[in-house]
């Protein structure tokens, strides 16, 4: 977004009040349209405004099209054009005229160096006015840039005049959209920024951080546009920063999950290092409520549930993040958040990497993050830093977002630090009693001083995030007066380099901490964590809560719990150590119906070991869960049942970002997009009541009403669709990948077990693991949110029914109906179970979504 564009000032100048009618999140939603379509004027190749306001909801309309006609005007007017206020009302009557006249008065009185110098890095920014390089230099460094063949040159230099000076034959490239107002910028001024890495053509400046430089760029030959981090040259302990890059690298290398920026690719050219990753169409956080005030609860409640859902991924990969703060988190056009900046993530591995092999990075008393959101154990030392660190990070970055400011941002960094040791929690209530009770209770949880107070792990936040959203939130946005606010921007990821005194009950400790400034000498304290020091990392948090009655269990009475454990293991393991002697695989097969969940947990463990496989896979960017074989009762009548061999299974149903990479990959029309009659979503004309109906504008990533991400569960999908995407997958993985069949859906679901659900037979547990009628509230839920079952399962009992595989549908022409398992969000508590079943038509697009199955070779 351009520094000009003050969206939310401007929906309340607009006429009518525009403004009040919307939602935060339509808000945001025109916010990014604007973004999008002020970066393309930037690029030299906007589209109309009707192609940019295409595919939004009528209540959104009026007031995006008043944004982008201002920000036409604007843009047309810097460049000299002519404009006529009444073309744009004529073709929108309802614009408001007062506010048009406004921005073309304001855009003519500025200086026409709007466009140029606005969309320069800083470095280039500053010699916007410089004197460019002839006309023989520019072309020498076009033609060794490589950025146009030879042809291109030669067509472009045909089609001005020879006496155009050099800067003259740059506006003509931009104009035919040869080359970008960035890439001309740099041949003309001689820059050192990069225009070709390896197999990306550089297209424009992002920003600029402590260690690297961010460029938009686009793939050669896939045209993909990705960000494009390249590590800097000209910063002080190189080697470090270099090593710092590399692990960089190599932990983004390791996540893949919706909520995470997507690495691609890495690699080196003349010295330069760089790293290729999902460009996010969007802002942080951070600039987001600088420029716009803080959020409104439910959406700041939204941004931290998939923040934590992308933490609890990370998390489980041993990845400690170490750095969560609101401008390490984006958000896209959608409402996606995506974490990033992995640069000074630790990995928690037995096997540790070349460059974690020496050191840490922080093994040589360096502290490392950010002031305003460190954990005070994280202070003391970076090493102490595990899932606890990022949950109070995570805690501090709720609060910025609900007030606008962080929760200690007075004084100098060292007093800051501080704070976050010894001031107590500062409270949301206070600032509004329209803030829900809850709120400061679980703020509390986050950011306890203690990391053994705190909460055990991002599973149990999202837990109580859901309880929290389940109780209802209010649309309250706190006012910015209401908190006196600082800047976010004392960064400790440069360097604390203490001398700790060992014998010292309050060591002083000499630190620098650097910045693009200047060095500043400050004392930092010794923080008391011997506490949390001495106990493992692997007993800080765990991937669900213990309860406290399991706790005392094991403290207390270790006797007894070690019987109880040692019982359920061998009963539910009895058969497969019994038969090892036999050799035979088959006969390690196990009944598994009146197994308790630890046991078949401990069974499938046991399964993996014995065929050397992984509990969970990630493919293609699908997390499959291994589903042993294993003998239950199947149905309503328990009829018995064998699985002979086992398989994976999604961990969820497939979600909108998976089936959106084959869509766009394949060019891919389900049946809703062709059929004329369309999909499901929810009623735009009456968003409060949420009714779903059908429509011809709803499918997949169009559910009307229903705001939905990428984690949400594909929909509005017909059987065929689901096939494709199967058949597809399969080609990509060279495997065979399918929809499981009746048996393998109910089998995985129970875990094997008997029992009304997964997880026995008490309904009031439902709600932890299931969006079903009375804690839906008629909404569509992203995945992954609740609790899974013993195997790793999400969503089996709610949210949407899954459609299972029909064999008899491979036949030409077959247009019967097939099975459809597991709750959705209008199913009575009844109609969730392990058992449940009802029919769907095959050949019509239905709100059911798909988990997939891929065979074991």
């Amino acid at each position: 977004m351009t520094p000009d564009h003050k969206l939310l000032k401007d929906l309340q100048l607009v006429s009518g009040g525009l403004h009040k009618l919307l939602t935060s999140q339509q808000i945001l939603q025109i916010q990014a349209i604007c973004d999008r379509y002020a970066r393309a004027w930037q690029q030299g190749q906007p589209p109309s405004i009707e192609a940019a306001a295409a595919g939004t909801e009528l209540q959104v309309r009026p007031a995006l099209l008043q944004q982008l006609a201002k920000l036409e005007i604007e843009h047309r007017a810097a460049c000299g054009a002519t404009v006529d206020l009444e073309m744009y009302l004529t073709r929108w009557p309802d614009l408001d005229r007062s506010a048009l006249r406004h921005a073309l008065d304001t855009a003519r009185a500025s200086d026409n160096t709007f466009l140029s110098v606005q969309t320069l890095s800083p470095g280039l920014a500053e010699a916007a006015h410089a004197q460019p390089c002839t006309w023989a230099v520019f072309l020498q460094r076009l033609c060794e840039s490589r950025l146009l063949s030879e042809d291109e040159i030669a067509v472009g230099v045909s089609s001005v005049s020879p006496e155009s000076s050099s800067t003259a034959f740059g506006e003509y490239l931009v104009a035919a959209k040869k080359l970008t107002l960035f890439q001309v910028d740099a041949l003309l001024r001689g820059s050192d920024d990069p225009l070709i890495l390896g197999e990306y053509i550089v297209q424009d400046f992002v920003g600029r951080g402590g260690m690297g430089t961010v460029y938009r760029a686009v793939h050669r030959r896939m045209k993909r546009t990705v960000a494009l981090k390249v590590l800097r040259r000209d910063i002080p302990q190189a080697e470090l920063q270099a090593k710092r890059f590399l692990r960089e690298v190599e932990v983004a290398a390791k996540l893949s999950h919706p909520n995470i920026v997507t690495a691609y690719d890495a690699g080196e050219q003349n010295g330069i290092s760089y790293l290729v990753s999902e460009f996010v169409e969007g802002q942080n956080l951070s600039e987001l409520v600088k420029e716009y005030g803080p959020l409104s609860l439910p959406l700041a409640v939204d941004v931290v549930q998939q923040a934590a859902l992308a933490l609890e991924y990370a998390h489980r990969e041993g990845v400690i993040h170490r750095d969560i703060k609101p401008s390490n988190l984006l958000i896209d056009d959608s409402g996606n958040v995506k974490l990033l900046d992995v640069g000074l993530a630790r990995i928690n591995a037995p096997a540790t990497s070349e460059i974690d092999h020496a050191s840490d990075l922080t093994t040589t008393n360096m502290i490392m993050g950010t002031v305003d959101y460190m954990s005070p154990e994280q202070a003391q030392n970076s090493r102490l830093a595990d899932e606890r660190s990022d949950i109070y990070s995570l805690g501090c970055t709720l609060y910025f977002l609900i007030t606008g400011g962080a929760p200690f941002a007075k004084g100098t960094g060292i007093e800051r630090l501080l704070a976050h040791r010894e001031q107590p929690i500062p409270s949301l209530c206070h600032l509004s009693p329209q803030v829900p009770e809850l709120i400061d209770p679980l703020l509390a949880s986050l950011m306890a001083k203690k990391p053994a107070e705190r909460m055990a792990s991002m599973r149990e936040l999202l837990q109580q995030l859901v309880m929290l959203k389940a109780n209802g939130l209010p649309d309250v946005t706190l006012s910015l007066n209401a908190i006196d606010t600082d800047a976010e921007n004392c960064e400790l990821s440069q360097l604390v380099t203490p001398a700790i005194a060992a014998t010292a009950a309050f060591a002083a400790v000499a630190c620098r901490v650097t910045s693009e400034v200047q060095a500043v000498p400050e004392l930092m304290p010794n923080f008391d964590l011997q506490e949390s020091a001495e106990k493992p990392a692997s007993c800080a948090a765990s991937g669900r809560a213990k309860s406290p009655l399991a706790f005392l269990l094991w403290v207390f009475f270790p006797g007894v719990a070690a019987i109880v454990v040692a019982a359920f293991a061998f009963r539910g393991n009895r058969e497969i150590r019994e038969s090892s002697q036999s050799g035979s695989v088959a006969s390690r097969i196990a009944s598994l119906t009146d197994l308790p969940e630890d046991a078949v947990a401990d069974y499938r463990r046991e399964w993996a070991t014995i065929l050397k496989l992984e509990e969970s896979v990630t493919v293609h960017g699908v997390t499959f869960a291994f589903i042993p074989p294993g003998d239950f009762d199947y149905g309503d009548d328990a009829v018995p049942v064998r699985l002979e061999k086992g398989f994976y299974l999604s961990q969820s149903e497939v979600t909108i970002g998976q089936f959106k990479v084959f869509a766009e990959a394949q060019s891919f029309p389900t049946v809703a997009e062709e059929n004329g009659a369309g999909g499901w979503g929810q009623d735009p004309a009456s968003p409060h009541i949420k009714r779903w109906i059908q429509g011809p504008t709803f499918f997949w990533n169009n559910l009307g009403a229903q705001f939905v991400t990428e984690q949400h569960p594909a929909t509005s999908l017909a059987y065929t669709d689901m096939i494709a995407f199967c058949d597809w997958l399969s080609r990509e993985t060279r495997s065979t990948i399918r929809l499981p069949t009746e048996q393998e859906w109910e089998y995985a679901c129970r875990c094997g077990r008997r029992g009304r659900w997964s997880f026995g037979d008490d309904p009031q547990q439902l709600k932890e693991y299931a969006w079903f009628e009375t804690s839906a509230d008629n909404d569509l839920h992203p995945t992954c949110m609740l609790k899974p079952n013993a195997w790793g399962l999400y969503d089996m009992h709610g949210n949407e029914d899954e459609r299972c595989l029909v064999p008899e549908a491979e036949e030409s022409g077959y247009s019967g109906s097939g099975p459809i398992r597991g709750g959705n969000i209008f199913s009575p508590v009844e109609e969730t179970t392990s058992s449940s079943r009802r029919m769907s038509w095959l050949n019509m697009p239905s709100q059911d979504a798909f988990r997939i199955l891929m065979e074991l070779p």
